[in-house]
């Protein structure tokens, strides 16, 4: 209003523009030259050949080559060396000592054991007493024997009480140092050799998952680390059991999830003894891969895996060259829509193999592709520039 624009002419004029008009740039013949544009166009044309399916796997190690280190008896982890336990991804062997469990008393244990202690503490003090005594009667015996006020045999009873007051003082005494031994061993932080049970390794490969730390009281049964073995690895694939016929036995594709191209994929061959598992709420049923040796895939990992179908079929394919892709990953393309013109196409790859991109039928719904429309491949990054104003 203060423009003297009336709100009609305002909004007419900030009204944005169509994705038709933003996906046409206009070239003049010149710049086609340039570019390189006219000697690069290629149309979409159907290729006829094996076909894959696209899903997602999960690195697994091989059955029966993954082990937990579980506790035999209540105890305390200690390092077998050093003074720090082993870590995830520290490298084992197979007969290795990881761990050493110290044999400890349970708590109900423990206490009678306290019982026990306090019992002989009590018989040592009470025989000491009575050797006290004992040894009080003796010299007032000898006394009065000196004087002739006794007999003989006062004496003689006197040096038999004080000879059993004293046996009874040394059993005591050892029964206490023994039961005073016995515990020390079973202390919860004790380190003595003689109640160390040693936790070995029944395989050669990496620590993937630790449960407790150095100087943990454990009890029977608790689970202390895990041992994979990473040289036998496999992958999981959850198939949807529709599409299940409908795939080849043949071997599987796997690389990382954002590739596209084959071009770094590693091949895994069906596994002949794979377990027979599914998942019955997702309709889906596993089916598993050997991966070969030493494979850049870390146990765990979720992968891309194409399998191959069982029938050839026809899918639409463009070069690889031509694609373009925006910043929220989307995938597109320039058509020649008419003389120095072009229109911008958004597409949907399955994969790339040996340079053709092959796309799903979709596409030529989706951006309105025909079969035959001609397609840049040289020059497409700049036409791209151009239509967002950032080229040159």
């Amino acid at each position: 209003m203060a423009c003297q624009k009336s709100p009609t002419q305002a909004a007419a004029k900030g009204k944005p523009q169509s994705e038709s008009v933003l996906g046409r740039v206009t070239l003049s013949e010149e710049a086609e030259k340039r570019l390189g544009i006219t000697d690069g166009l290629r149309p979409v044309s159907l290729l006829r050949g094996p076909q894959r399916r696209l899903l997602r796997g999960e690195v697994t190690t091989a059955p029966g080559r993954s082990a937990w280190l579980i506790a035999p008896h209540t105890g305390l982890v200690l390092p077998a060396s050093g003074s720090q336990l082993p870590q995830a991804r520290d490298r084992v062997r197979a007969g290795q000592v990881v761990v050493l469990l110290s044999a400890s008393l349970a708590p109900t244990e423990r206490a009678q054991l306290s019982t026990v202690r306090v019992d002989a503490d009590a018989q040592v003090e009470r025989a000491r007493v009575q050797d006290q005594a004992t040894e009080l009667a003796l010299n007032r015996a000898e006394r009065l024997l000196a004087e002739e006020a006794v007999g003989r045999k006062v004496l003689d009873d006197a040096k038999a009480q004080r000879q059993t007051a004293r046996a009874a003082l040394q059993a005591a005494l050892t029964q206490q140092a023994a039961i005073a031994e016995s515990a020390s061993q079973h202390h919860p932080f004790s380190r003595s050799t003689l109640s160390q049970t040693q936790l070995v390794s029944p395989l050669t490969g990496l620590i993937r998952d630790v449960r407790t730390s150095a100087h943990q009281l454990v009890s029977a049964g608790s689970p202390i680390l895990e041992v994979v073995d990473d040289e036998s690895t496999w992958v999981r694939v959850s198939v949807p059991s529709g599409v299940l016929a409908s795939l080849s036995p043949a071997a599987a594709l796997v690389d990382d999830l954002s590739a596209l191209r084959f071009d770094h994929a590693v091949e895994a061959a069906p596994a002949e003894h794979a377990p027979m598992t599914a998942l019955p709420q997702q309709a889906s049923v596993d089916r598993y891969f050997v991966l070969p040796p030493r494979a850049r895939f870390a146990v765990g990992q979720t992968v891309a895996v194409w399998l191959s179908l069982r029938e050839e079929e026809e899918s639409p394919t463009i070069h690889a060259s031509a694609l373009l892709y925006d910043p929220s990953g989307g995938s597109w393309v320039y058509q020649l829509a008419a003389a120095h013109s072009f229109v911008r196409r958004r597409v949907e790859v399955v994969h790339i193999e040996e340079g053709i991109a092959f796309l799903s039928p979709r596409s030529l719904t989706l951006g309105g592709l025909r079969l035959g429309d001609r397609i840049v491949t040289s020059g497409a990054m700049e036409l791209y520039g151009t239509e967002f104003g950032s080229g040159k």
